[in-house]
């Protein structure tokens, strides 16, 4: 075979590979999708992390807590599922080989007797490849007009210094997807590597600017202390309409009039909390979450 017909075949290989990875849905997909049409949508939750003895309890049957489990170990993207995400049957996670993980932890908590810990190893130096370590709860509905309100308390562990890459740890999802907004669109935050607290909008074309904080009065984010982090987001396609505020220990850090819906029809029904995107190559990252609270209604004074 020349060299010339084998790269030609190789190539068809990889492009049919990379078509059956980007549409294939796994039955464990299919079969979650299926319970979730049977549940209502709320848009308020809380969760302290509680009477609990594994993460697994996280994830009972009657969906009333959380919903998916998801866990990255420096996999590289183009070649395989790099997420070992888990619907349904999250005890498989559990069982993938590598360092990222979730833990019920007792060692640092900010109500109560436990928290949730998320660890993840330093990412390889390759190309596509990083670590994290997040859960996921579906059945929200919010829409264009409706507000969110959040408030949770975070202890990120470890010396403090400029991370590496941005390190985000929140997110709001939509499921629809289009050759515009692929995957799911959504409103993240995130600390920056200067270890402030910024916000972005991910799988947006073409992709807006980030909301960062003024410069001379940004608000350093302290390692190894609980701190409070407040979010309220009005959600709206409208420049005029949309709105993201956030408080850092009471501190209003960021306010930003702006779209925050891609389209119209957009619905953020996923809430996404943990390690969400680790890039770092060098250190390990460990993050303590605690007593978060989410509505559509003001749960804290503005």
């Amino acid at each position: 075979m020349s060299g010339k017909k084998f790269f030609k075949l190789l190539f068809f290989a990889l492009l049919g590979g990379l078509i059956y990875y980007t549409f294939s849905t796994p039955a464990t997909i299919q079969e979650f999708n299926t319970l979730k049409l049977s549940q209502p949508s709320e848009n308020k939750f809380s969760e302290g992390f509680e009477e609990i003895d594994r993460v697994e309890d996280l994830f009972p049957p009657d969906f009333s807590r959380w919903h998916q489990l998801t866990l990255q170990n420096n996999e590289v993207r183009l070649l395989k599922n790099p997420t070992k995400s888990c619907f349904v049957v999250p005890s498989e996670c559990f069982m993938a080989p590598g360092k990222s993980k979730i833990e019920i932890s007792t060692e640092q908590r900010k109500r109560g007797q436990q928290s949730l810990k998320f660890t993840v190893p330093p990412t390889q130096l390759s190309f596509g490849r990083k670590t994290a370590a997040g859960i996921r709860r579906h059945l929200f509905d919010f829409d264009e007009g409706e507000d969110l309100y959040f408030s949770g308390w975070f202890y990120l562990e470890g010396e403090q210094k400029p991370f590496t890459k941005n390190l985000m740890f929140w997110g709001i999802r939509a499921e629809n997807s289009s050759w515009r907004y692929r995957k799911e669109p959504g409103r993240f935050f995130f600390f920056d590597r200067n270890n402030y607290i910024a916000s972005d909008l991910f799988y947006w074309l073409p992709k807006p600017e980030a909301y960062k904080q003024t410069v001379l009065d940004e608000v350093n984010l302290p390692f190894n202390q609980w701190v409070n982090l407040r979010f309220h987001i009005k959600f709206s396609t409208d420049n005029r309409k949309g709105l993201v505020e956030v408080w850092q220990d009471n501190k209003k850090i960021l306010y930003f009039p702006g779209q925050t819906l891609p389209q119209e029809q957009t619905k953020y029904s996923i809430l996404e909390l943990g390690i969400l995107n680790h890039e770092d190559p060098h250190n390990q990252q460990t993050l303590y979450i605690d007593d978060i609270r989410i509505s559509d209604k003001p749960i804290f004074k503005l």
